[in-house]
């Protein structure tokens, strides 16, 4: 046992050994590999064809709901402004019925003063020292009929 060449021989024989082992637990591990750079590359090529359109289409759905935005802050800024003239319109409304009830109070004043006006009562010569309209009529007949029958007589 102390020959060399059988210590190289035997150590020769064992590394082919050894390689031929590694070669064979590799096979599988390399074909798994390419099976794996055949999908990575199948899955590039679909990639490569279906990405573009889809960041397109992306991309205009960006701008589309920008411009989406911008209508309806322009929207909400005219509802805005339509709120605020119908904000004016119902101030001047309430200014106007203000003034309306005002306008009216004062002519049911008028018409209550000017309805007790008329339906006074006529005052007696007794009553304010003054003859009313009522006994001035009825003096003014009186003198009349006395006329009347001195011309007769």
């Amino acid at each position: 046992m102390n020959n060399p060449l059988f210590w190289l021989g035997l150590s020769l024989f064992l590394v082919a050994l050894s390689l031929t082992t590694v070669l064979i637990v590799t096979l599988p591990t390399m074909l798994a590999l390419a099976r794996a750079a055949r999908s990575v590359e199948k899955l590039a090529d679909i990639l490569a064809r279906e990405l573009p359109p889809t960041l397109e289409a992306i991309r205009l759905t960006g701008i589309e709901i920008s411009e989406l935005t911008d209508d309806v802050n322009d929207s909400v800024q005219s509802a805005g402004e339509i709120v605020k003239q119908v904000d004016q319109s119902l101030g001047n409304v309430r200014q106007q019925t203000k003034e309306v009830q005002t306008t009216t109070k004062s002519i049911f004043t008028g018409i209550k003063v000017a309805w007790k006006t008329f339906n006074l009562k006529p005052k007696t010569k007794e009553n304010t020292g003054r003859p009313s309209k009522h006994s001035l009529s009825s003096s003014l007949e009186e003198g009349r009929r006395q006329k009347a029958e001195g011309r007769r007589q």
